[in-house]
């Protein structure tokens, strides 16, 4: 642990306290997953949990509970324990800082966020430590950090779940890499109809953006946004990660191995963007961490580019 944090203290000669400068509004990793109750009854039973559309492997982390993390009170917010986080050596500039990785372990930046939200069922045991997905982390976007960096650590472990997307017994199909960009003509567009200004529910969130320390990243997602599941973030790559794609059922007519996501952009004088033009594709595959972690999801077609050497 002591020469990693070395490593990572290194690192932020570039990423030095991201959250410090970052705005607040870094929760915006998926879309809205509030369903009805007419919603919720149209779930179907799949793969990857028993509430998905269009594809057994398209679906919503927690049917009917919700997809936050959730104290018994109802409480989304988790307190970040920085004694804990001192003590056990993650200190810059006389400062405890929280520390967030991508799917391999590395270090994407240090937030100095009071409280964190998390996804249920999302943890990984990297570098000695237990990890949690955090939505909102306080650097521009969500990440892991350590599941014991939080107060009310014993209550999120027993609180948090397990889920894991799947992917037994799919046939491989083309091998593709997180690019360094995306097209910028999607920055135009919302993934939810009636989407505004002020939501976030853009295309960049499933694609590779460039983060504080500079490099790019890329969401693997549970599911497929405009679904009304949540389209959780559940791993973050860097750009170059290989992606292995599967051939994934759908229940669409035809069945083919994606599902299209509707772009939608603003009319003139609207105010909402409620214009379908146009669709983003959507692949599900693999990607194996550094540490062989295999991990499944979905990836936009759009952040991919075609590639050789995929496990």
């Amino acid at each position: 642990m002591r020469k990693e944090l070395l490593d990572w203290l290194s690192v932020l000669a570039i990423a030095t306290m991201v959250g410090g400068c970052a705005a607040d509004t870094d929760g915006a990793d998926e879309e809205d997953a509030e369903s009805s109750s007419e919603e919720l009854s149209a779930l179907r039973k799949g793969v990857n949990s028993d509430g998905c559309r269009r594809s057994p492997y398209n679906c919503t982390l927690n049917p009917g509970h919700g997809q936050r993390v959730t104290k018994p009170n109802g409480d989304e917010t988790w307190d970040v324990d920085y004694a804990w986080l001192a003590k056990r050596g993650f200190v810059a500039d006389g400062k405890a800082f929280l520390p967030v990785v991508d799917g391999n372990g590395d270090l994407v930046g240090a937030s100095t966020k009071a409280s964190i939200t998390f996804n249920y069922g999302q943890t990984r045991r990297m570098k000695g430590l237990t990890w949690v997905i955090a939505l909102s982390a306080g650097i521009g976007t969500g990440g892991w950090v350590p599941l014991d960096a939080m107060k009310d650590a014993a209550l999120l472990r027993q609180r948090v779940g397990e889920v894991n997307a799947r992917g037994a017994g799919l046939t491989p199909m083309a091998c593709y890499e997180i690019a360094p960009s995306y097209p910028a003509r999607l920055d135009h567009f919302k993934v939810v109809k009636g989407a505004t200004d002020k939501d976030s529910e853009e295309p960049n969130d499933y694609l590779p953006l460039k983060l504080g320390n500079g490099k790019a990243y890329m969401n693997l997602a549970f599911s497929a946004p405009g679904s009304a599941l949540g389209a959780p973030a559940v791993d973050k790559f860097p750009a170059g990660t290989k992606f292995r794609r599967l051939d994934v059922p759908t229940w669409e007519s035809p069945d083919r191995p994606s599902l299209d996501v509707t772009l939608y952009a603003k009319p003139a004088g609207g105010t909402a963007y409620t214009k379908p033009s146009g669709t983003m594709k959507f692949v599900y595959g693999t990607v194996k961490a550094k540490d062989g972690t295999v991990r499944h999801g979905w990836m936009a077609l759009d952040g991919l580019v075609p590639s050789t050497g995929c496990p």
